[in-house]
């Protein structure tokens, strides 16, 4: 079978229509790329399609070279999921008989959700690399059964899992398809390579500790550094301009022994290779670093020469407050002179802590990183993901605006901090950057504003449209999805006739007293007083 892979990032935004040169080897989306290699050592062939908001029209097609009979399109976030709808819509028009396999993090997050869209045939909750081929070997004897990690829609029913499992031996997975990629990428001298699947920390804001919950298994799995390694060789081999690889290691300081080996043995492959190969890391900042002096000094041999983690905020309170590991900014600060000392550049990630920023947090923040003396600050503005400790937690504040002074802190705070220790000029120019993430930012809160204008507008309407029906109970249970502001009190007033329908009494009197508080509807006082009633007649 033919499996056209589509990757979708909502977050370019391309005027070109075809965003070649937004794709680099060390940016590779590897989930996708880990399908499409499982797919092709089953024996399957498969193309990858790459969509951006600029290019997400029919002259995408014309990138397909053979008719796929299944689409597998990758949906990590929200924002993604709404461009895939494009996708769908191209899809169902032009390969009416091909089938739309849809998975990620968000899908997996929220399935009930994304399975509403019926354009989707399959979905995929949790690691895929398993349930594609089961699921194609399936397609193509017309017998469809319930499979791990999957929801299949069939011409009478939906089959979904019993359960779904995480995949714990990440050795026996085949390499990511880089070689799918080829055509779209233009810069081929980084690759990226992952460690790990999972994370030991269950931040607030993270869907990390929600993941962790979707299936059975566990959840934080290691490669083998022999793994890696043989890895490392293949990308040489077939990339004969390689120069640098990227690893997502976020977890490796977890087990200080598995670093240790790792950086050894990454020393140990450049001293047996002809041409040396610099390294960059991502991990995740645990004061272990400073308990074994000889760790930095190991990330060293190793020829690391960048090292990207998380700071988030310079604010204890804050950091408390999303669950982080516990760090002070004193050891952050440390750990980065160790790193300098020894000419390893440096790369903090931190976000603008909206809606918990204030004067002090921000503050802090920006003390602490101007003494870091970071190459490179990687800044964006605090996005909760649904079905997260935090999304739950902002659910009343989740459309609060953002003040002017905000939107200034947050716009001005690397120009701050660069403009201490760096030439002004690259100051000036590294400082722009903020623009395209705060944009994302502004336009996810808005598009969550409308999302929940548009949800209260159905959830009106079909509550209306029970009450009048007569069927009170439903009619209250759409009542109460609603978010009511006073100038819509008549929703008090009708649902508290609704609640008295239904022997509710108590909770009909709450609402009626709402009601007339913004609304003295005389036909609310006397349906109160009729509840007043029925309730002495209850005792």
């Amino acid at each position: 079978m033919h499996i056209c892979c589509v990757y979708i990032r909502n977050s370019i935004h391309s005027s070109s229509e075809f965003a070649h040169y937004d794709l680099r080897y060390d940016i590779m989306p590897l989930g996708i790329s880990y399908i499409s290699a499982s797919l092709k050592q089953a024996g399957h062939t498969t193309e990858m399609l790459f969509c951006v908001p600029g290019n997400c029209n029919e002259g995408i097609l014309r990138f397909i070279t053979k008719t796929p009979d299944v689409f597998a399109v990758s949906v990590v976030s929200e924002n993604d999921f709404e461009l895939a709808g494009n996708i769908f819509t191209l899809i169902k028009k032009h390969f009416p008989d091909a089938k739309i396999f849809v998975g990620g993090s968000y899908p997996t997050l929220v399935p009930e959700l994304v399975f509403e869209d019926k354009r989707i045939d399959v979905l995929c909750v949790g690691d895929g690399e398993k349930a594609a081929v089961d699921y194609m070997r399936q397609l193509e004897s017309g017998k469809f059964v319930a499979t791990d990690n999957l929801w299949i829609r069939t011409d009478s029913s939906v089959i979904k899992c019993c359960k779904s499992v995480f995949t714990e031996d990440l050795d026996n997975l085949a390499y990511p398809d880089r070689a799918g990629w080829d055509r779209w990428v233009v810069y081929s001298e980084q690759h990226k390579i992952s460690l790990e699947r999972g994370c030991v920390y269950r931040c607030t804001y993270c869907a990390n500790h929600a993941l962790s919950q979707t299936a059975q298994g566990r959840y934080v799995r290691y490669r083998s550094i022999k793994g890696v390694i043989d890895e490392i060789e293949h990308i040489k081999k077939s990339y004969s301009a390689v120069k640098s690889v990227y690893f997502d290691a976020e977890n490796a300081l977890s087990d200080i022994e598995y670093f240790r080996k790792f950086c050894l043995a990454l020393a140990d492959f450049n001293d047996k290779s002809d041409i040396k190969l610099n390294f960059s890391l991502k991990l995740n900042f645990t004061p272990n670093l400073l308990k074994d002096g000889q760790l930095v000094e190991l990330i060293k041999q190793a020829n690391i020469n960048w090292i990207h983690f998380g700071l988030e905020s310079g604010s204890f309170e804050i950091r408390k407050k999303f669950q982080r590991p516990y760090y002070t900014n004193e050891q952050v600060i440390r750990f980065c002179e160790m790193l300098k000392e020894r000419k390893i550049k440096i790369l903090i990630h931190v976000m603008y802590c909206f809606p918990f920023e204030t004067k002090k947090t921000y503050g802090e923040t920006v003390t602490c990183l101007k003494k870091c003396k970071a190459d490179m600050i990687s800044l964006s503005w605090l996005t909760p993901i649904k079905n997260t400790k935090l999304y739950g937690q902002l659910e009343g504040a989740l459309f609060k605006k953002a003040s002017m002074t905000e939107k200034f802190r947050y716009l001005s705070m690397r120009w701050r901090v660069y403009k201490t220790y760096k030439d002004f000029k690259e100051a000036l120019f590294l400082s722009a950057e903020p623009l395209r993430y705060f944009d994302k930012a502004v336009n996810f809160y808005k598009g969550l504003k409308e999302k929940r204008h548009k949800k209260d507008e159905n959830y009106k309407r079909k509550a209306k449209e029970e009450f009048d029906k007569g069927n009170f109970g439903r009619a209250v249970k759409y009542f109460n999805k609603v978010h009511i502001t006073e100038n819509e009190s008549w929703i008090y007033g009708d649902r508290a006739i609704a609640e008295m329908n239904t022997g509710r009494y108590k909770a009909a009197l709450k609402d009626f007293d709402k009601a007339l508080q913004f609304c003295p509807d005389e036909v609310y006082r006397q349906k109160k007083e009729e509840c007043l009633s029925k309730i002495k007649e209850a005792d």
